[in-house]
């Protein structure tokens, strides 16, 4: 396999990620591009909401749909900045995990090419690992397609394994099920195929489906935070959800990476049964870094009830 430097970059990063070589393609740019030679931009999807949302459940919701959207976006970039150190002349590669135990990353070049083609995998193990991108889990990403320009299409399935992005609060939830990472040019996709499961206890667990987001930098914070934008559904398998589900979109950028920010530049935007909606924003300038959650219950077009609320009150809702 043989990867050489691409134009993905994030906070100052440039990333060779699996940019294939030149000839190295494997003939698969119907599964990127659509055989025309124009990158296809994937949309976002919605099933039905089914959750009628009120004022009394904001903060809950909020911070679980904050909690799952972040993530997402912060499991996708673990995963390209880790594997960023494979090559064929060093096939795999480690990560101490906080406390104890390793995360291991290994490229297989299953058909001995000495490129990246179809059928590659990479292969992802942390057990002993709690604190961690899939910690005391495994995941396999596996390519599906390249082209000579450097695009790649990848199947990343996910065996369990906890998410610590917001462990200050005790968020470490299993993840369980299959993401499609598409790199074009200077832009990352992530889908999602089928749910995917967070595990939180026997209370509370999140299904997340139809995610179609893309990964981008915001670069007017200093250092520049990753970001996200896009949406997904979120069925609430909790006391308060009850099992409905949401439609869950980004309005503008997603990022700060640390827990007590916002989401900023941009917000999200909850679509609930009945019209019901629910905007989640920074609470600038009043009170920057907070969150300001809006809600119409009703469906009429106005939010009848808004709340600021610290991130510490949020995810002690979580």
């Amino acid at each position: 396999m043989r990867l050489r430097p691409n134009a993905y970059r994030w906070a100052g990063l440039s990333l060779t990620l699996f940019a294939a070589s030149c000839g190295g393609g494997g003939g698969g740019t119907t599964a990127i591009d659509g055989g025309g030679g124009t990158p296809v931009v994937p949309t976002v999807v919605h099933a039905t909401p089914t959750l009628a949302l009120t004022a009394a459940m904001a903060p809950e919701i909020a911070a679980q749909s904050v909690a799952v959207l972040t993530s997402l976006r912060d499991l996708s970039y673990e995963f390209l900045i880790d594997t960023n150190n494979l090559s064929l002349g060093n096939p795999t590669s480690s990560t101490i995990c906080m406390g104890t135990g390793s995360i291991s990353y290994t490229y297989l070049d299953d058909d001995h090419s000495g490129t990246v083609t179809p059928g590659d995998r990479v292969v992802i193990a942390a057990p002993g690992c709690e604190i961690a991108a899939f910690g005391n889990g495994s995941a396999t990403a596996t390519v599906l397609a390249t082209d000579d320009s450097g695009a790649v299409d990848l199947r990343l399935v996910i065996e369990g394994g906890t998410l610590p992005y917001l462990r200050g609060w005790d968020w470490l939830p299993t993840l369980t099920g299959t993401l499609r990472v598409t790199l074009i040019a200077e832009e990352v996709w992530v889908r999602s195929e089928g749910a995917l499961v967070f595990t939180f206890d026997a209370q509370k667990s999140f299904r997340a489906s139809n995610l179609t987001a893309r990964l981008r930098n915001d670069t007017s914070n200093d250092p520049p935070a990753h970001g996200i934008m896009g949406g997904l559904d979120i069925a609430f398998d909790t006391p308060v959800g009850a099992g409905g589900r949401l439609a869950l979109d980004t309005d503008g950028l997603i990022a700060g990476e640390a827990p007590n920010v916002a989401p900023s530049p941009g917000s999200i935007v909850l679509r609930g049964a009945g019209g019901s909606g629910m905007h989640i924003a920074d609470a600038k300038p009043e009170s920057p870094g907070w969150y300001l959650v809006t809600t119409d219950a009703d469906g009429d077009g106005v939010e009848e009830a808004r709340a600021t609320i610290s991130y510490r009150d949020l995810f002690n809702a979580i």
